[in-house]
């Protein structure tokens, strides 16, 4: 939070957007104009990090917040809008599925690469 209330009634707004914006832009900017197999960075940049967004970040946070609730209100607590895969198996489950899935993925690169 320092970083960005640092010298805040110093730096104009605009000159502040510029300091954060360029450090996000610059990587992948650097990136795509040195790559020479565009289609590779397609694959790349959606299936590890789509693989993240559609089954690691959701099922982290289902488990960090089932164990927050259980340290919060108890262990056997009512929750009228609980899931049906309330059990701890389907959450294990995503992650081994994870894997596979991520397996998959690095073979298919590996085999379309020969």
């Amino acid at each position: 939070m320092h970083l960005i209330t640092w010298r805040q009634e110093k730096l104009t707004h605009g000159f502040r957007s510029v300091i954060f914006t360029l450090p996000s832009l610059l990587p992948p900017f650097i990136i795509a104009t040195i790559t020479q197999d565009v289609p590779l960075l397609v694959q790349v940049t959606g299936a590890y990090p789509g693989l993240f967004i559609m089954f690691v970040f959701p099922t982290v946070f289902v488990h960090a917040g089932r164990i927050k609730a259980k340290n919060v209100f108890g262990e056997p607590y009512n929750n009228p809008y609980a899931s049906p895969f309330l059990h701890p198996f389907w959450v294990y489950l995503i992650y081994v599925w994870t894997v596979f899935a991520l397996g998959c993925q690095i073979y298919r690169q590996i085999t379309q690469a020969e």
